[in-house]
């Protein structure tokens, strides 16, 4: 039609009991559906089903679909990019729904890869460099009482783009949706390949140019869970669970940066089932606030990465586990703060196996005051790094651990700006380790620091190897000076944390039984701050302030 404004109506596509000597290929602008519902169905080659607001491939009533080569489920949404769209709305994304399920007996075998992606990407008016905003959907991967198999990887987003031409975009919102791998219902899901499940948030990338104002940027939830009906989960290779936020720069002296806040990003078990790993596992909800020009830069605050067992649930991971919940400032006239989040394992009343090294982080990093001459550093403040056992006075919870285990709630400032001869330079910020008595940005109900405990009762916690617990503030670095009549600037102050091993009463608690054990190798805890140094002055030598 003439009119490109005008959206092409509505329609949809729809495959059922069906075979394909063929790959197929399915697209339609509003919803695309194949199911195996009344008798078993298969595609010979690949199966690929587009719709722009809702996809789904499904088996059910016992009945099997089978793909010999990849599958792709995708309701991706692309935001418009051009000069003064007809519709001003239309430069925005919102992804949609794409679904692979397996539910009421049905199975489903797909021989190669898998993808499936509600993602979104943001668009731009490029006569008034209006960036659109781009919020992701929901990608789900599930066996409600039925049966799941991938042969190949396996990848699940909902991810949310800024618009990225490096030109003066800016002012959006970035949102990332949710990306779920589950089973429930008895439901069993068998994964050979990677397993990479991501709701994560890109700022939009701008030029340098002034009046390009922030883009708060958000991630998403990501989750790889038994739900509290049952199931089991099982992953030959490696797994990704992430949900980070990474802000992009800006450059608008009224705004400051764009702040970044990552989302939620666990793998669990809620009831009677299991999550089994052979491969390593990484879970992150990490955030890197903007950069910018003028002002302030944006401000990072981690969220939630956890591995959860509950109502007797089982997880065990075979090669290396890392959660990060990392808070990271950007640098900018002032540097912007960094708050760490959450990470770390719990298990309630249930069973965590770690078999490898453990490695949990919930550091914050102040931004440096690196754009302009007399800024000073970022602050930034540890969260929580946590193993926690709790159990109750009649069920158990154990968190065994096979080689080291290394947590972290620390604090680093960022390094002050340099003098540019009239001004001096200026102190590097504040870092403080996390602190019990002060509330965690991403959970309020947690308090910071770095802890491994076990309940007194019937909590267990065991590491086969070195356990290290740091919650340490280091402050920033000053800035420098190549005026020998100006001093270099001061370091900033480095406050300690809280860092904890041993036992607790979690909940209702008492002691009365006094089961729990921990069993630990080598054990250090650290807990100091650090005042940061003194920038480098003319004669290129600089000094350490005190703690």
């Amino acid at each position: 039609p003439e009119d490109s404004g005008n959206p092409p109506p509505a329609g949809g596509v729809f495959l059922e009991d069906f075979y394909a000597s063929s790959s197929v290929l399915a697209i339609a602008n509003e919803e695309v559906v194949g199911t195996a519902l009344n008798t078993d169905s298969s595609v010979d080659g690949d199966l690929l089903v587009v719709g722009r607001n809702f996809a789904e491939v499904t088996a059910t009533g016992g009945n099997t679909l089978n793909v010999s080569g990849d599958a792709l489920i995708s309701a991706r949404a692309f935001g418009e990019e051009g000069p003064m769209p007809p519709d001003p709305a239309a430069i925005n994304a919102q992804g949609g729904e794409a679904v692979l399920d397996a539910f009421n007996g049905g199975f489903i075998a797909i021989q190669g890869d898998a993808r499936v992606t509600a993602d979104a990407f943001g668009g731009e008016d490029t006569f008034t460099g209006v960036a659109g905003d781009a919020t992701g959907g929901r990608a789900v991967v599930g066996a409600v009482g039925g049966g799941l198999a991938v042969n190949g990887a396996l990848t699940v987003s909902a991810n949310a783009f800024g618009f990225d031409n490096g030109f003066g975009s800016g002012d959006a919102q970035i949102t990332a949706g949710n990306a779920e791998v589950f089973a429930s219902n008895n439901g069993v899901v068998n994964l050979e390949g990677v397993v990479e499940i991501t709701a994560d948030a890109f700022g939009p990338i701008s030029s340098a140019s002034s009046g390009v104002e922030a883009s708060p940027t958000t991630g998403g939830t990501a989750t790889l869970s038994v739900l509290s009906t049952g199931g089991s989960i099982t992953v030959d290779s490696d797994g990704v669970v992430s949900a980070n936020a990474i802000a992009g720069p800006s450059s608008d002296s009224m705004t400051g940066g764009s702040t970044a806040t990552a989302g939620q990003a666990a793998v669990a078990v809620e009831g009677p089932g299991s999550v089994t790993l052979q491969g390593c596992l990484m879970v992150s909800a990490d955030a890197v606030g903007g950069d910018d020009d003028f002002a302030q830069g944006g401000t990072g605050n981690g969220g939630t990465a956890w591995i959860r067992a509950e109502g007797g649930g089982f997880v065990s991971v075979d090669g290396d586990y890392s959660a990060s919940a990392n808070g990271t400032g950007g640098s900018g006239n002032n540097g912007g703060d960094g708050n760490g989040g959450t990470a770390g394992v719990n298990a309630l009343i249930g069973t965590v196996d770690l078999q490898g090294n453990a490695t949990i982080s919930a550091n914050g990093g102040g931004g440096g005051g690196g754009f302009n001459f007399s800024s000073n550093g970022g602050d930034g403040n540890g969260g929580t790094a946590l193993i926690r056992a709790e159990g109750t006075l009649t069920e158990t919870a154990t968190i065994n651990i096979g080689l080291d285990a290394n947590l972290s709630a620390a604090g680093a400032g960022g390094k002050g700006g340099p003098g540019d001869g009239f001004s001096p330079p200026c102190v590097g910020g504040d870092g403080s380790g996390g602190l019990d008595g002060t509330v965690n940005v991403a959970q309020p109900d947690i308090v910071n620091g770095a802890y491994l405990l076990a309940g007194a009762d019937n909590g267990t916690v065991t590491v086969g190897g070195r356990a290290v617990l740091n919650a340490n503030g280091n402050g920033g670095e000053g800035g420098d000076t190549l005026d020998s009549a100006i001093a270099s600037g001061a370091g900033g102050t480095g406050t300690g944390g809280t860092a904890v091993a041993g036992f607790s009463l979690f909940g209702n608690l008492n002691g009365s039984v006094g089961a729990g054990v921990v069993q630990l190798g080598d054990v250090v805890l650290g807990a100091s701050g650090f005042g940061g140094s003194a920038g480098i002055d003319a004669s290129g030598q600089g000094s350490t302030s005190s703690d």
